[in-house]
């Protein structure tokens, strides 16, 4: 009759033997022990887990090094700069003042000759007590304004004295230093005005002058005419030049003879 527990194994390597009245001990690994457990025993950390650690500690530590870094120097640029007693008038730079360069003013007839510098001063200053009509005072001279011709507005700007009438005609009077004769003169000027207004010249018989004898001529450049007359005192000449529109020639002519009439020196 067979064993009912099976076949008979002996004890396996370190068993106990079974004792009288016991049961035979099972096979090894399926006794009532247990069994060893998988997990690792908990112990100290891995080299790489102690890089890890070092690099975390190390970057931590730049990063608040980083943060005092800034928060000081934002505070030093914060702080007011204090400047010595003294040090800001010496710091101070005073601008150099630009010279600025005079306008020249060439006296040159409003016919738009070549400019021509003058020798004398410009007339009196004009302004709310400077005559509008009548007697005119000027730089050495004066005269009376025609009826019906006024004060310039450009009385002095490049003339010693200038009226004219409602229909924009101009008597103006010039004044230059030179050497040449009163008719030399004032052929020259004839012949520049020529240049810049291309025309005919054509003569004329001189007028009298602040008591001197005044020569002059013309010049006829399309609807434009233009006459002109000179004297020279001492080693200055003076020119009265007229701008008329050709209709208007006969009118304008007269009253440049009334204004050489009326002429007066005043020194």
């Amino acid at each position: 009759m067979s064993d009912p527990q099976g076949p008979y194994v002996g004890p396996g390597p370190g068993m106990p033997p079974a004792g009288p009245g016991m049961p035979p001990a099972g096979p090894p690994g399926h006794g009532p022990y247990p069994m060893p457990s998988a997990v690792p025993p908990v112990g100290r950390p891995s080299g790489q887990g102690r890089l890890i650690v070092t690099l975390a500690t190390g970057l931590v530590a730049v990063l608040v090094l980083g943060f005092l870094t800034v928060r000081v120097v934002s505070e030093r640029r914060a702080e007011p700069t204090t400047i010595a007693a003294g040090a800001s008038s010496a710091a101070t730079v005073t601008p150099t003042p630009t010279a600025t360069r005079p306008e020249s003013v060439p006296s040159t007839p409003a016919t738009g000759s070549a400019p021509t510098t003058s020798s004398a001063p410009t007339g009196p200053p004009s302004g709310p007590s400077a005559p509008v009509s009548g007697p005119m005072m000027a730089n050495g001279f004066g005269f009376t304004a025609p009826e019906g011709w006024t004060r310039s507005e450009t009385w002095g700007s490049g003339n010693e004295a200038q009226v004219v009438d409602a229909q924009a005609n101009t008597i103006s009077v010039y004044l230059w230093k030179s050497q040449a004769s009163a008719e030399a003169r004032c052929q020259t000027e004839l012949k520049v005005l020529q240049i810049w207004a291309p025309g005919e010249l054509g003569s004329v018989e001189p007028i009298p002058l602040g008591g001197l004898s005044a020569p002059g001529g013309t010049l006829t450049a399309g609807t434009t005419f233009y006459q002109m007359h000179c004297v020279k005192r001492g080693d200055l000449v003076y020119n009265i030049s007229l701008k008329t529109k050709a209709a208007q020639r006969d009118s304008a002519v007269a009253a440049l003879k009334s204004v050489a009439a009326t002429w007066h020196w005043s020194s």
